[in-house]
């Protein structure tokens, strides 16, 4: 018996569907397994060490790397003889990062590579999809090809997860009502290859899972979790397809499962969206749909998705979306090389006209991630340094609270003056963000009222404003 034990090191309102993926598929491969899912932003190692491993496994994102390296160093220093492996979008876009405290690195998809280090009937150096150390180096083997079936992928196995925790009413859609519910995959990869995203390199082209296997996976979670309210489909771009989305609507009536009222928050493009996709979405149950406007100005807009969706049609899809009383929520960027004041400005004037008919606004500041070509870009520009703070990239992602801007990439606009604009920014969207707001609708009053789990979540929502 082989004892595994997965980490989630930053637990949020979604349950960590990589790692139950990865538990699902060494649950159906082997017999001899013990799979354990840690689940702590506090006293990590010592909760680790509870469930008594020989193999810990990790994900990382680049931000939470330096996180990961401390907890690897904690894991040996306790017992040297310790498998530590470390998974993840870090790691699969800069293998030659593995700390001299991890064993083995994930490349990409990993349900088939830690099978293979699990069952330890290869060396190293015949297992494809890895990085690790021999003789002072780091070895980089060839990546494995991704799985073509997803379907060989066993549902998620949810039940190792505190699904309490996750299902207490949450701001699921990022909306002022709070929803009890949970987040589903359907397809693993992207159509598009945007200059800012890893998804193309993490996941490679469009795999999808089929209709049958996506409502089997929807009756599953209602089954096992009662009373569900709604479900976040967080695929990058799930209404790609209509022939695809008409027969996961026809499934669902047919096995009765639109007759259970669960809503739905889905992501897609603009550009993807017309009226026959959004009858679908109206049939299927869709309240509010996820788009990355990233910026209104077509000039960046065409750098960032290489002219593949216009400005116009981001204007179009906020019409479409009224028409059939589906919701909106944008994210933007800003901060793009060779973004001028004038160009940030139309972004903020798309956003300032269009409040109403968005249910939140997302802002970051656009940050080199590895791997992608706005990493190549502040490589070139020596932005990036060679001694780097992984915890440096959480900047991008938040309202700023650190005035130093690590990777700035634009030079057109002063630092100084860009970090004016985005506080003002930043308070604009407040408005319509839920998280700016505390005002309740008369919906969720109801639940609040029926819900103690809610009464109280909504409170301490309201005591932060």
């Amino acid at each position: 018996m082989i004892s595994i034990t997965l980490v989630n090191i930053e637990p949020r309102i979604y349950p960590p569907l990589g790692l139950v993926y990865i538990a699902s598929y060494l649950r159906k491969c082997l017999d001899n397994v013990k799979i354990s899912i840690v689940e702590a932003n506090r006293n990590v190692t010592k909760k680790i060490i509870k469930t008594r491993p020989d193999v810990v496994g990790f994900t990382s994102t680049t931000s939470e790397y330096n996180d990961i390296i401390q907890y690897s160093k904690e894991l040996k220093q306790y017992d040297s003889d310790l498998k530590v492996i470390v998974g993840g979008s870090h790691i699969t876009s800069l293998p030659n990062t593995l700390s001299e405290d991890m064993d083995i690195g994930v490349i990409g998809e990993g349900e088939q590579t830690i099978l293979e280090v699990l069952e330890g009937e290869k060396p190293h150096e015949d297992i494809m999809g890895i990085c690790f150390h021999k003789d002072n180096n780091i070895i980089i083997n060839l990546r494995r090809p991704f799985i073509v079936s997803l379907d060989t992928i066993p549902n998620p196995t949810r039940d190792l997860l505190n699904m309490k925790r996750y299902l207490k009413p949450s701001n699921l859609f990022f909306t002022k009502q709070l929803y009890r519910g949970t987040t589903m995959l359907t397809s693993r990869g992207c159509l598009y290859k945007c200059r800012y995203c890893q998804a193309s390199k993490m996941w490679g082209k469009l795999r999808l899972h089929t209709p049958e296997y996506i409502v089997n996976e929807m009756m599953d979670i209602c089954e096992k979790y009662k009373n569900i309210e709604a479900i976040n489909i967080v695929d990058d771009i799930f209404a790609f397809n209509k022939n695809r989305l008409a027969a996961i609507v026809k499934l669902m009536k047919e096995t009765g499962f639109l007759n259970k009222g669960v809503k739905f928050n889905i992501n897609s493009r603009s550009d993807l969206l017309n009226n026959e996709i959004f009858k679908l979405l109206k049939q299927m149950g869709v309240k509010q749909v996820g788009i990355g406007f990233e910026s209104c100005s077509d000039n960046v807009l065409n750098y960032l998705k290489r002219d593949t969706v216009t400005v116009q049609q981001n204007k179009d899809v906020l019409k479409l979306a009224q028409k059939y009383n589906i919701a909106i929520g944008g994210q933007f960027m800003f901060g793009s090389p060779n973004e001028t004041i004038n160009d940030m400005q139309q972004t903020r004037m798309f956003i300032k006209e269009n409040l109403h008919k968005l249910s939140h606004a997302h802002v970051s500041i656009t940050t080199p991630l590895p791997d992608t070509e706005l990493w190549d870009y502040a490589i070139n520009k020596g932005i990036i340094p060679n001694n780097i703070d992984w915890s440096q990239f959480r900047i991008g992602f938040n309202p700023i609270d650190d005035k130093s801007l690590p990777f700035y990439l634009n030079d057109k606009v002063p630092k100084e003056e860009f970090l004016k604009f985005m506080d003002v920014i930043y308070r604009e969207v407040s408005e319509v963000n839920p998280t700016g707001r505390i005002n309740i609708s008369l919906e969720t009053l109801k639940k609040v009222i029926k819900d103690p789990y809610r009464a109280l979540r909504y409170l301490r929502w309201i005591l932060t404003k």
